[in-house]
């Protein structure tokens, strides 16, 4: 049982190194801007002039929906 105890230690540490990592990069592009607000519309400006709006002007796309889509991509995974 030791070997397996020091797995989950090791496996347990590794992800929180992985959690901290992803946190600071995401800090880090907020801080340069490069992070988009996903919860405001996009504006493409003057591409299509023939119409009022884009395709994607009054799309909005919240976290939650993202989240969601992933939950049901992972649950429909085993299906195949």
């Amino acid at each position: 049982m030791g070997v397996m105890e020091e797995g989950f230690k090791l496996m347990f540490l590794g992800m929180g190194f992985v959690f901290l990592f992803l946190v600071l990069l995401v800090l880090l592009m907020k801080v340069s801007g490069l992070l988009l607000n996903l919860g405001s519309e996009w504006d493409p400006g003057d591409i299509d002039q023939n119409s009022k709006r884009s395709r994607h002007g009054d799309e909005k796309v919240s976290m939650g929906k993202v989240a969601a889509a992933i939950a049901v991509a992972f649950k429909n995974r085993g299906d195949e």
